[in-house]
């Protein structure tokens, strides 16, 4: 016997419209933003940024944060770009977009000794190396919260290749001239010494107690101070600083993901998003794949927003669970 199969409804939902400045309102953020501005419509927080890194990783944070803070024309079409580009649109400015004021010349920076990095880096014991180098890091944030008034809103962490390279839990840290530091190679956990635990102190070995991830460290750290934190790649802020030989990216942003083993120039290939979309259909809302470029400064503009908002949450729980 063979029961009638049931007929599926498919109900269609509409875009929700999201509400800008002056009441206005509009489906797609981007559209709103540089046409009304943020909801909170004149009012302009002031946010303020630290910045901890090598004297270059300071110095790329500074000019990506003064190029972002000025308004930035989208790039005119090469030949291989296509005709109609209506998923990019001029970015009028953090302060316009966003609501945010930053101040470029009133940037908080902290400078860390390259040499000094490096060496924690290449410790022996890799849960040793990971935590040593993000001690650097976080001296300097504890250190000026000791000793200066100005409170800081987000701190940016501003490493180079060498960190990201090593500090990863999967890091094999092959070729790298290793340096004998406290424990052994191998020591992945804390020794149990139960009879000798009054006698021998143990209180280096915390490093154990998380994966040498220094992301996870510098966020745990950080968090316990009631500080909201974001770290960046070097190479992220100024791809065009790093380049091989053959003039190609050492690091390859998002907008260059589909453009590996291509020649600079090249029309980019299209995404598995996009092809799926388009074999099923579903290319009627008039935008195409994310744009090829401000991948770094959107990601700056998401986490200032973000961290202003999360501070401010710490803050206000503060005044609650605390007074």
């Amino acid at each position: 016997m063979e029961l009638p199969e049931p007929p599926l409804r498919l109900e269609y939902i509409r875009e929700p419209l999201l509400g800008f400045a002056f009441g206005q309102q509009c489906e797609h953020p981007k559209d709103g933003l540089y046409l009304y501005g943020p909801v909170s419509g004149r009012t302009r927080n002031i946010v303020t940024v630290g910045v901890i890194g090598t004297k270059d990783g300071v110095g790329y944070f500074k000019s990506h944060l003064q190029s972002i803070t000025r308004y930035i024309e989208v790039e005119p079409a090469k030949k291989t770009d296509k005709k109609d580009r209506p998923h990019l649109s001029d970015f009028p400015g953090l302060d316009e977009t966003f609501g945010l004021h930053v101040d470029p010349e009133a940037l908080v920076m902290r400078v860390i000794d390259a040499k000094s990095l490096d060496e924690a880096t290449r410790q022996l014991n890799h849960h040793e190396a990971v935590a040593q180098a993000a001690e650097l890091y976080i001296n300097e944030a504890e250190r000026y919260g000791k000793n200066e008034e100005r409170n800081i809103d987000i701190w940016i962490m501003v490493v180079p290749e060498l960190v990201f390279d090593r500090c990863k839990p999967e890091s094999q840290r092959l070729g790298v001239a290793l340096l004998k530091g406290q424990f052994g190679r191998r020591q992945k956990a804390r020794v149990d010494l139960p009879l000798l635990a009054d006698v021998i102190d143990q209180d280096a070995e915390i490093i154990f107690e998380d994966i040498p991830d220094f992301h996870r460290h510098i966020k745990a750290r950080l968090l316990k101070l009631g500080k909201t934190s974001q770290i960046f790649r070097e190479t992220t802020l100024a791809p065009k600083e790093f380049v091989n030989r053959a003039g190609y990216l050492r690091h390859k942003l998002a907008q260059d993901q589909s453009r590996r083993g291509q020649a600079p120039g090249a029309p980019a290939r299209e995404g598995r998003a996009c092809r799926t979309a388009r074999r099923f259909g579903n290319s009627q809302s008039g935008r195409s794949c994310p744009p090829a470029g401000g991948v770094a400064a959107r990601g700056l503009f998401c986490f200032l927003v973000f961290g202003f908002a999360l501070s401010t949450l710490i803050a206000d729980a503060s005044s609650v669970f605390f007074r």
